[in-house]
């Protein structure tokens, strides 16, 4: 099983370009994998959930001074593509499930996604123009907590249904380089200058774990619970704060804890406030 932070040389963007990777059918053992549990079938479907916003938080970024680095935009082009894979590949495996159909958003929730779709794009885009490149770090840190939470389910989900054991594999790596580039980019820019350590620092009080922002609570939390239940799930969960914390100097007095607030968001307190 690979290590929920991989240990990664130099990220090579021209090689990470030139050789993108695909999650095949072939990978996945889908003969073998069965009929999965309730929970495991939940989970795979908000992680597919998750992938198909891709192209949402492509566009989203590009909409800020994040257009600007080429370095950024090179990534992100092969990065859509291989999050297209893992979503064909979470596919696969759930058309072979028994899935329930999931119950229609709420009047609030579907207000609250029209909003969002048409007004948020907006106003980040003039918010993150203001500021300038240093928005760039915020964006990089929050990609790469995305990714380690990403790797964080599923890690779990091989460990609780281990049929899934090679899809897990497959998408862990996949992402391997994707930590590696957003590690590099992230400690290069905090390292470098106060302000983007600001925007990071921002950018981090503000993360939510992926999906969940205009999602079901009560099914988040559900997903969740399943996920993170149990010691050695509250240590992944701290591994991936403590990933953060040695990315560089944080502003005084913050210590980075964004998934252990998300942690005690949904599996320790439920789902008040989500």
């Amino acid at each position: 099983m690979s290590q929920l932070v991989p240990h990664q040389p130099v990220f090579d963007l021209a090689d990470y370009v030139r050789h993108p990777h695909q999650v095949r059918a072939q990978d996945l053992g889908l003969a073998a994998i069965g009929e999965l549990p309730a929970p495991a079938v939940l989970a795979l479907q908000h992680a597919l959930a998750v992938e198909d916003a891709t192209l949402t938080v492509m566009r989203d970024l590009l909409l800020t001074p994040t257009h600007a680095e080429a370095t950024v935009t090179a990534f992100l082009s092969t990065w859509a593509y291989e999050k297209y894979w893992v979503g064909r590949a979470l596919r696969q495996v759930l058309a072979d499930q028994s899935v329930p159909a999931p119950r229609a958003p709420g009047l609030g929730l579907r207000l609250r996604g029209a909003v969002d779709e048409r007004l948020r794009p907006i106003v980040d885009a003039i918010v993150t123009n203001l500021q300038g490149e240093r928005v760039v770090a915020g964006h990089m840190v929050t990609g790469l907590v995305d990714t380690l939470v990403t790797r964080l389910t599923f890690i779990r989900l091989a460990e609780l249904a281990p049929p899934l054991t090679l899809l897990s594999n497959a998408v862990l790596a996949v992402t391997d380089r994707h930590v590696a580039f957003y590690t590099e980019q992230a400690r290069e820019r905090l390292r470098a200058d106060a302000g983007a350590r600001r925007s990071a620092h921002h950018a981090l009080r503000r993360w939510r774990w992926p999906g969940t922002a205009l999602a079901d609570p009560d099914r988040i939390a559900a997903v969740l619970r399943y996920l993170l239940r149990g010691p050695r799930a509250r240590g992944q969960v701290l591994a991936v704060d403590d990933h953060l914390a040695t990315l560089g100097r944080w502003p005084r007095g913050y210590t980075p804890s964004p998934v252990r607030t998300e942690f005690g968001r949904f599996v320790v307190r439920g789902t008040t406030g989500a």
